[in-house]
């Protein structure tokens, strides 16, 4: 039960890759207020990267009307296993656009992205259902939430998660993100 990477899959990644390098040399030139940071680097629990701890890096731009932001961000995450029971860790990939509307340092988010999960094939049988672990695990992903940006480049944000993949034990899941993050 090999599953590899999808034609469209990989050609949305590597645009999403190519977009954040093109807007970042552009971004430099992007009107934003000086009261908020063009980059942040934060710490996600759960959310896009669907694993336990993330690390993500994000670009900030000015929105299409007034009082709001979009954003490009991309990272990694990891989700240990455990050994004892030979379940696998899994490593996840996501890439995700946001949309903020708000004003000074309070937002409403909304995120959409598509995350690539990577473990080995494994089924865990001492659950019911069997758990499945894939190879290769593609997701998308939506969060809806409340973002908190200071003045002092700390940033926090909290969101429910909703997740559909292929796998056939978990084709919709629920979750919630925390994130904390710095901004420079």
């Amino acid at each position: 039960m090999l599953s590899q990477p999808n034609l469209p899959a990989r050609s949305f990644m590597i645009l999403f890759f190519c977009a954040i390098h093109a807007y970042s040399a552009l971004g430099q030139e992007t009107h934003i207020p000086d009261l908020y940071s063009r980059q942040v680097i934060f710490w996600e629990i759960g959310g896009h990267t669907r694993g336990l701890l993330s690390v993500n890096y994000e670009r900030l731009f000015k929105g299409p009307f007034r009082n709001s932001l979009w954003s490009l961000r991309t990272g990694v995450g990891i989700s240990p296993g455990e050994s004892d029971r030979d379940i696998p860790s899994i490593t996840s990939v996501p890439a995700v656009a946001s949309l903020m509307v708000g004003r000074r340092r309070h937002f409403v988010v909304l995120s959409v992205g598509w995350t690539a999960s990577f473990s080995r094939d494994k089924i865990d049988s001492t659950q019911k259902p069997p758990m499945v672990y894939q190879q290769f695990e593609p997701a998308y992903v939506v969060t809806l939430g409340y973002r908190l940006m200071k003045i002092d480049n700390v940033m926090f944000e909290a969101a429910p998660t909703v997740l559909w993949t292929n796998n056939p034990t978990r084709k919709f899941q629920w979750s919630f993100t925390l994130i904390v993050g710095f901004a420079f």
